[in-house]
């Protein structure tokens, strides 16, 4: 029962929130999902969606709960990845190919989480900045994206910013090849 009115306590506060300029002690928002149309033929080819995730469940004595924000290719989109590095490698363009080799692969796994926040503790102390799954700390980040259809597979990308203070990405801009 406790279990059950701390879950139900903590997502009304986290659905609530509507805050996008935290402090310390404020909860993250849970932001809007983003439409990505790579193509401009008014199919969303990708998302970025944001959700909260239950990392441990919580106890009376601790726990760990969170919000992530995910790329999700739509269809049989895929999205490129470096083994070690993850979605958020890329720098030159030129590195998008239709075939690639290890240390880079395509993956049209559901979910690619690109940001996430947690807090370990009921009282919901939320840490002052989103961690941002890169290896390398940029201004902008950039996707490689391939758009798969019957008829052909068309290569783009994705720039986006990412905010560390709100974990809103905004997308700054996107291109096919």
């Amino acid at each position: 029962m406790m279990k059950e009115y701390l879950i139900i306590a903590l997502s009304t506060l986290i659905l609530t929130s509507c805050s996008t300029n935290e402090s310390d002690n404020d909860i993250p928002s849970i932001h809007d999902s983003i439409s990505l149309d790579i193509d401009e033929d008014g199919i969303t080819d990708y998302n970025i969606n944001y959700s909260g995730i239950d990392i441990d469940p919580f106890t009376p004595t601790g726990g760990v709960y969170g919000i992530s924000g995910s790329i999700q290719p739509n269809g049989a989109n895929e999205l490129l990845r470096h083994s070690e590095e993850g979605l958020l490698f890329l720098r030159n363009l030129e590195e998008i190919k239709d075939i690639v080799s290890d240390p880079l692969e395509w993956n049209d796994r559901f979910s690619n989480t690109i940001v996430t926040i947690a807090t370990k503790n009921v009282e919901g102390e939320w840490p002052s900045n989103w961690k941002i799954l890169s290896a390398r700390k940029h201004s902008t980040y950039f996707v490689g994206l391939k758009l798969v259809t019957d008829s052909k597979n068309q290569l783009g990308w994705v720039e986006i910013e990412i905010s560390r203070s709100s974990g809103i990405a905004t997308i700054v801009d996107k291109g096919i090849l």
